[in-house]
């Protein structure tokens, strides 16, 4: 994947989910969070109404957690709405959580921020089975930028220890 030092990021569900569930566990890596939370309300998180709803049909701590930003949901500009329309010709429509994925890249699209995902690899950082098909190939191929949860926290400044 790649990544360019944003201002801003506009993170999918699974960067939320998979990275509570996976690496950044909420009850030990809480300083993670409150820097997600920071920068959801000062804007470098970008929060879309598509990934709030994918995110709170969990109903676990990290729904709890995303619940708690609604006021900062970034409602999607005209011409957002028209760039997920035609993004979604990119996208199969067999996984409910990929619905998503269109209003991310129009989001990021329209602000010029970078696409936040953990979608198309393997914990071990490896390519995913059908990665071709995944939002950071399909980012790459439209020419947005895209990285993992860790890039992100990285250049939204988390220091640990």
């Amino acid at each position: 994947m790649n990544s360019k030092r944003g201002d801003e990021f506009v993170f999918d569900s699974s960067a939320f989910i998979n990275g509570a569930h996976h690496h950044y566990h909420l009850d030990t890596m809480r300083p993670v969070w409150d820097l997600v939370e920071a920068a959801i309300d000062d804007g470098r998180v970008v929060l879309i109404r598509a990934v709030y709803r994918e995110v709170l049909e969990q109903d676990d701590e990290i729904s709890k957690l995303v619940a708690r930003h609604a006021e900062a949901i970034a409602e999607p500009t005209e011409q957002a709405q028209r760039r997920a329309g035609e993004f979604e010709g990119f996208f199969s429509r067999s996984k409910l959580r990929d619905q998503a994925d269109p209003w991310v890249m129009a989001e990021a699209e329209a602000r010029e921020a970078v696409v936040v995902t953990y979608e198309g690899i393997t914990f071990s950082g490896d390519p995913a089975k059908g990665s071709d098909k995944k939002l950071p190939a399909i980012c790459k191929n439209v020419g947005l930028d895209c990285c993992t949860l860790a890039q992100a926290l990285r250049d939204l400044g988390l220091k640990l220890g």
